[in-house]
C-alpha cells in the first residue's frame, strides 16, 4: 500500500520545517499544497527543498489563488491519487498532529475495518483538560451541530484534522459537496457518512505548541451556519 500524506500549508512559515522532517519512512509520498501563503512559508519550504533531508518522496505544489484548506487538501488528495496513492492522510502544517500517531490511524484502513479514520481528542475528560476552554466548546458545539446531519456520533470532534481515508472510497464522494474553508471536515465526515463509509475515531491527546490560529471567529461562525442550514435543507 502506497501512502500519501498531504498538507495543506497557509502561512506556517515557522512550523512547516518540523512536520516535513517528522513524517515516518512509511509514507511513500509527501505533498505540501501552499495554498498561497502572504508570508516567508514558500522561502522556508524552497530552503527545505534545497537541504538533504529532502529526497523523492517529497512534492510540492503550490497555488496561484487561495483556495482555503479544504480546497488545497481536495487539490493534494487528486495530485496524490495520480501519483499512485492507495491511503491518503491529512496533516496540517502548524506542528499539531504528532506523526507518531501515523501508523495506528491507518491501520484500520489497512485491515480493511474503516473507509476513513480520524482523531478524537474528545475521548476522556483528562484530554480535553489541555485544550483551551473556548476551543473545547467550540468543538464540543460542532460535534453535536455535525451529529445532526449525520445522524451519528462517528463525526465527534469534526475540528480535528488529522485524518486517513482510502483513495477507493475518497474517488466515490461528491468532492464538490465539500466545503473548501474551515469547515471542510465537517462536510467531508457529512459525505463520507452518505456515501455509507466506515468511519473510525483514533483516541489522540490534544497537543498545542506556539501555533497561531488562521481562523476568524466571526466569518467562522457565518460560513458554519450557511454550511449546516445547505445540509439540512
Amino acid at each position: 500500500m502506497k501512502i500519501a500524506v498531504i498538507i495543506p500549508v497557509y502561512n506556517e512559515r515557522k512550523a512547516i520545517h518540523q512536520v516535513l522532517k517528522k513524517i515516518p519512512s512509511c509514507v511513500k509520498f509527501i505533498i505540501s499544497v501552499d495554498d498561497a501563503s502572504t508570508d516567508d512559508t514558500r522561502k522556508y519550504i524552497s530552503e527545505f527543498k534545497s537541504s538533504s533531508m529532502c529526497d523523492s518522496r517529497y512534492h510540492f505544489l503550490s497555488l496561484k489563488e487561495n483556495k482555503g484548506v479544504g480546497g488545497a487538501t481536495v487539490y493534494g488528495f487528486y495530485y496524490a491519487i495520480k501519483l499512485g496513492a492507495n491511503i491518503l492522510v491529512k496533516m496540517d502544517g502548524d506542528g499539531q498532529m504528532l506523526p507518531d500517531y501515523l501508523p495506528s490511524l491507518i491501520k484500520p484502513i489497512l485491515e480493511g475495518k474503516s473507509d476513513l479514520m480520524k482523531g478524537n481528542r474528545l475521548y476522556s475528560f483528562s484530554s480535553m483538560k489541555n485544550m483551551p476552554k473556548i476551543r473545547l466548546f467550540g468543538n464540543l458545539l460542532l460535534s453535536i451541530l455535525t451529529a445532526i446531519p449525520m445522524k451519528s456520533l462517528q463525526g465527534i470532534d469534526p475540528q480535528n484534522g488529522y485524518i486517513a481515508i482510502s483513495a477507493s472510497f475518497f474517488k466515490k464522494l461528491n468532492t464538490s459537496s465539500l466545503n473548501s474553508r474551515f469547515a471542510f471536515e465537517n462536510s467531508l465526515l457529512i459525505e463520507a457518512n452518505r456515501k455509507k463509509g466506515i468511519i473510525g475515531n483514533l483516541p489522540i491527546p490534544s497537543f498545542y505548541g506556539n501555533e497561531s490560529s488562521h481562523i476568524s471567529i466571526s466569518k467562522f461562525i457565518i460560513d458554519f451556519c450557511l454550511f449546516l442550514l445547505r445540509e439540512l435543507v
